[in-house]
């Protein structure tokens, strides 16, 4: 599984910046400057891309769903971080940089997977840290009784951070 998270992640990219253009397309070319800098980048990606790049990276995205679905044979949900590191502080954000780094939700956003993240402690820095659970396709119900259940086992959506 850990796999999907590392290979697959230009095909991933190539998708989601080609559908995010096709979606807002029409808003970005008659007011660009409503989009931030680092989703402007996005959307220029999306727009020069080709129909040869986005067959290759469908083909990608089929071969990541049947490894996906795949692991359901074996268990009712997955559960992953939400994030592949820790969060920063918003001061110390670069947007730029942030676009650059693998995501552990863009598998499942790709493949339609009902998916939650939901807090599950703080960093040393004081900062929150999610768990996503993730089950299989229109599952829904499962996904949502999984989280109100980690929910009900812990404490931590009630603690926040202190601002």
């Amino acid at each position: 599984m850990g796999n999907l998270f590392r290979w697959r992640e230009k095909p991933i990219k190539t998708i989601l910046v080609a559908e995010a253009y096709a979606y807002h397309e029409k808003r970005f070319q008659e007011a660009p400057e409503k989009f931030g800098s680092s989703v402007r980048r996005r959307m220029l990606e999306g727009a020069f891309l080709s129909a040869a790049d986005y067959i290759t990276a469908q083909r990608a995205r089929a071969v990541l769903n049947e490894q996906i679905l795949a692991s359901f044979s074996h268990v009712d949900i997955l559960a992953t971080p939400s994030a592949p590191r820790p969060p920063e502080a918003f001061a110390a954000m670069d947007p730029n940089e942030q676009t650059l780094r693998p995501s552990f939700t863009n598998p499942f956003n790709l493949t339609g997977l009902p998916a939650i993240s939901v807090p599950c402690g703080f960093t040393p820095d004081g900062l929150p840290a999610g768990l996503q659970i993730v089950a299989q396709p229109f599952d829904e119900a499962t996904v949502l009784r999984a989280a109100y259940t980690y929910e009900r086992a812990t404490e931590w959506h009630n603690y926040h951070p202190d601002l």
